[in-house]
Formats: C-alpha cells, sequence, structure tokens
C-alpha cells in the first residue's frame, strides 16, 4: 500500500518533469520563420516598386503609396511568436502607418513610425499564429505625398505564457499532494 503510493507520486513527478521539459524546449522545436518581400509566402495590392532605401533585410525593400497593401503569409507550426518588423529609410516615409495583423480568429491594428527605427527589427507584439488559419501581416500606404516601406517580417518563436501558469499549477499540487 505505501509503495503505491510512493510510485503514484513517482509518476506524477515524472510526468510533471515531462511536461516541464517538453514546455520550456517548444522553442527548439519550432523554427522561427523571416518572410522577406518577394518571397513566395507574401501578397500584395496596388504597385509596390523597389526602394532606394538604406539598410534593407535582404537584397533590397519595396515602397508605395495611396492605399496599397503588402502582406506577409505566415507558414509556420501553430505557437506563441514575437512578430517583428524590418523597413528601411527614406526622406518621405510616413509617422503613422497601420498595421493589421490577423491571429487566430482575430485582427489587432497598431500604428508604426517609418521615420524611426529603421534598418532594424522592430516588435509589433506577440501573438499565437497558426498557418491553417491563414494568420498574417498587413501593411497599408497612406495617401499623399509620404511613402511606405514593406520589406520584411520575423515571426520568432517565444514560450506561451499559460504553458509557465500550467506547470507553476502543476507544482502547486504537487506541493498539495505531498502534504496529505
Amino acid at each position: 500500500m505505501k509503495e503505491t503510493k510512493i510510485l503514484r507520486k513517482c509518476w506524477f513527478f515524472i510526468i510533471l518533469v515531462l511536461m516541464a521539459f517538453l514546455s520550456f524546449n517548444s522553442t527548439l522545436v519550432f523554427a522561427d520563420l523571416i518572410v522577406d518581400n518577394g518571397d513566395i509566402n507574401t501578397s500584395h495590392t496596388g504597385t509596390w516598386d523597389i526602394s532606394s532605401g538604406v539598410n534593407p533585410y535582404g537584397s533590397n525593400s519595396l515602397w508605395a503609396r495611396d492605399g496599397a497593401t503588402y502582406t506577409w503569409h505566415f507558414s509556420g507550426d501553430c505557437g506563441h511568436y514575437e512578430i517583428l518588423m524590418w523597413w528601411t529609410d527614406w526622406p518621405s516615409r510616413d509617422a503613422e502607418i497601420p498595421v493589421d495583423i490577423n491571429y487566430l480568429a482575430d485582427t489587432a491594428r497598431i500604428y508604426i513610425n517609418q521615420q524611426e527605427s529603421c534598418g532594424q527589427w522592430n516588435s509589433l507584439g506577440q501573438f499565437h499564429l497558426c498557418s491553417a488559419l491563414d494568420n498574417c501581416v498587413t501593411i497599408t500606404a497612406q495617401s499623399g505625398s509620404t511613402s511606405t516601406s514593406a520589406d520584411a517580417i520575423w515571426f520568432r518563436t517565444t514560450p506561451e505564457p499559460a504553458t509557465i501558469i500550467f506547470l507553476s499549477l502543476g507544482f502547486a499540487v504537487l506541493r498539495f499532494r505531498k502534504r496529505t
């Protein structure tokens, strides 16, 4: 009887350790995904021309005006990702450009300032993405004399916050069981 209780506690602990290992190492299993302008996982509306902007990601970037849209489609494994955007520097870049992030069954709209932080990765936030749901990032060029850059998106894997909470609850249960 006493051996059965000890065996149950051991199995419970082994399962928790295995879950912790898989959860914290999930970023090793899933690969980051960088989608550059012109890649197969991009689409656009309107006219996008090759930009003379400084510091592109890869060989070049694109620019547009007047409501043209550029979309980077997510094609990775389902999971939690930080989305980062790269744009180039040019004097006519707009300071308030809408970017729509389609994630799960929702869309978040944020505004970016392409007059700042050019030629580097800029975080747009963290989202749960799944390629089966056609998740994507879309930038819309503004009307008028300003320009909008479309260059690259980095879908960078991150640990899922819910997993960490679940593991904390699991260890609390283990402590609770130990007392009884």
